[in-house]
């Protein structure tokens, strides 16, 4: 830039221009030169901002996607294990006990249904799930899958959001019971200490010499809905044949 407002100074005073006239030539290769470089320095950043909202439209994208398929593993994988579950003591039951077996089918009809209503509301955004209801649930799930459950509640009332989230939890803490052990005992429990309310859930019937396995994305999928809530998760095996996974909720945040 420089050397070309030199250029420009010369050459007025080579066709013999007066001072004011040179400095004129001067003035105007600067501003000339300013005016190009901003127009260029705007057609980059509109290019920038353009490539940035591609960006920002992709990343929603992605996360309505893992957002969908975090509910409906949360939602549907438990009822899919429940009702696979039912299914096989029907089937085992209807030589020896037939109208047992019919009322466990009947169960299987009443959880398929309530599976399409949680379908639905992940669909439309929002499931209407609540702990005391999942815990009704888990008692129904595991003492047909031959566990004696033990519960101790006391969380007494819960705001709709904070009760969702620990029904989801507890929902997938019966389904990984059903899936990952052969326990015998769970117990669930709820404690409330001032604002954090703490779930609880243990169960014996892991093999503690199983080799241990990455956790798999039901825990994962917790974990980012008690930290929106600002709530925090644990999951652990004792080495001993019990596993403990424990949530908490500030209810205050």
């Amino acid at each position: 830039m420089a050397l070309t407002m030199a250029a420009a100074g010369a050459g007025a005073h080579l066709l013999g221009q007066g001072t004011a006239a040179a400095v004129n030539y001067v003035i105007s290769t600067l501003v000339s030169g300013l005016v190009v470089y901003g127009l260029v320095k705007l057609a980059r950043l509109e290019r920038d901002l353009r490539t940035a909202g591609e960006e920002l439209a992709r990343a929603a994208t992605v996360q309505e996607r893992l957002r969908a398929a975090r509910d409906l593993h949360d939602l549907l994988g438990h009822s899919l294990a429940a009702i696979l579950l039912k299914c096989e003591l029907a089937r085992r039951l209807a030589a020896a006990d037939p109208a047992r077996a019919r009322a466990e089918l009947a169960e299987v009809v009443g959880m398929a249904e309530r599976a399409r209503s949680d379908l639905r509301a992940a669909v439309g955004g929002g499931a209407e799930l609540t702990l005391d209801g999942e815990v009704r649930g888990a008692r129904s799930v595991l003492a047909a899958a031959g566990v004696d459950v033990e519960t101790d509640l006391r969380h007494g009332d819960l705001d709709a959001a904070v009760s969702a989230v620990l029904g989801t939890v507890l929902r997938e803490a019966v389904t990984n019971v059903l899936r990952h052990s052969a326990a015998r005992n769970c117990a669930i429990a709820t404690t409330r200490d001032g604002a954090a309310v703490r779930l609880v859930v243990e169960n014996d019937g892991l093999d503690p010499r199983a080799p241990r396995t990455p956790p798999g994305s039901g825990l994962g999928n917790l974990t980012t809905r008690l930290a929106s809530h600002q709530g925090t998760l644990s999951a652990r095996a004792d080495g001993e044949g019990r596993f403990r996974l424990e949530a908490t909720i500030d209810t205050a945040a």
